[in-house]
């Protein structure tokens, strides 16, 4: 059988060793795209359509007091459009033997349960980024990142009007682009690095939650589950919970159920869940080398 949790899996917790109480946890990247997602409130379908405003220009018609008829001299209609996200369901499972659950000094239940919420916290990322990072509108590409490409990301955005509506931006980037930012900081001498305003600085500090700092005001997050294409990563701007959205059925179910015939219990964790660009204006792919 597959996928077991057996004595020779969980060889360093068996009685025969001492070990200590708790066991240190996997590495795994940062989780930092959910709460910038536009949530789409789950309902009886496994589809959920995001719907914006399509802007009907600034024309208006010129009217004369008394004599103009304003419906008559030009009919706007508003026009909506549609982003559809589609829930899927995903899940990870394996099995527990009695065995290894007798020997161990270890609650091997309760630690395969959490390995596999995180392995499905991980996906949650992974998959959200392969939508995310997709943003038609891109600045750079398979070269080092730096901080005036940073301002040139944000500039695009502000030549769209974004911020128009009140939105915040926020950025997400991989640790090797993150890398890049603080050698240009470290290589730049121009005072303005050294001002409040600026914030620069904050690139330079290491707070390993992947919260980077917020440089001219955009605050940026780092993880590895950022993607790649044509040698360079897939890092990017938007405006948090406009630009892309998700539509979550449910996040990180676990169950576990008793197989007798094979003297296991079956542990399985599930999600349901699917992302969509809401609006490509309120993005920007921001790229730099691998």
């Amino acid at each position: 059988m597959a996928n077991e949790t057996t004595m020779a899996a969980f060889s360093d917790s068996v009685y025969a060793k001492i070990l200590e109480g708790d066991v240190q946890r996997e590495l795994r990247p940062h989780r930092v795209y959910r709460p910038f997602l536009r949530q789409g409130p789950p309902g009886p379908s496994n589809v959920f359509s995001f719907t914006t405003i399509d802007d009907s220009g600034a024309t208006a018609y010129t009217y004369t007091e008394g004599t103009t008829d304003v419906i008559a001299g030009t009919m706007t209609s508003i026009t909506t459009t549609g982003a559809s996200a589609t829930a899927v369901q995903y899940g990870i499972g394996g099995l527990v033997t009695d065995l290894v659950k007798k020997v161990s000094i270890l609650d091997v239940d309760a630690e395969v349960s959490g390995a596999f919420g995180r392995h499905m916290a991980e996906a949650y990322d992974a998959a959200a980024q392969s939508t995310v990072g997709a943003f038609s509108n891109a600045t750079g590409g398979a070269t080092t990142g730096t901080l005036a490409r940073l301002l040139t990301v944000i500039s695009a955005l502000e030549q769209r009007d974004v911020g128009s509506r009140g939105e915040n931006l926020v950025g997400v980037i991989h640790a090797k682009q993150l890398g890049d930012l603080r050698a240009d900081v470290a290589s730049l001498t121009a005072t303005f690095l050294a001002g409040k305003d600026a914030n620069v600085a904050g690139i330079l500090a290491t707070s390993l939650d992947g919260y980077v700092g917020d440089p001219f005001g955009v605050p940026i997050y780092h993880t590895t589950t950022v993607g790649s294409a044509s040698s360079y990563y897939k890092g990017f701007v938007m405006a948090a919970k406009q630009a892309a959205g998700a539509y979550e059925l449910w996040l990180e179910k676990v169950e576990i159920q008793r197989d007798a015939s094979k003297l296991s219990d079956e542990v399985i964790c599930s999600s349901a869940y699917g992302f969509a660009i809401i609006d490509e204006n309120r993005g920007q792919s921001w790229r730099s080398s691998t």
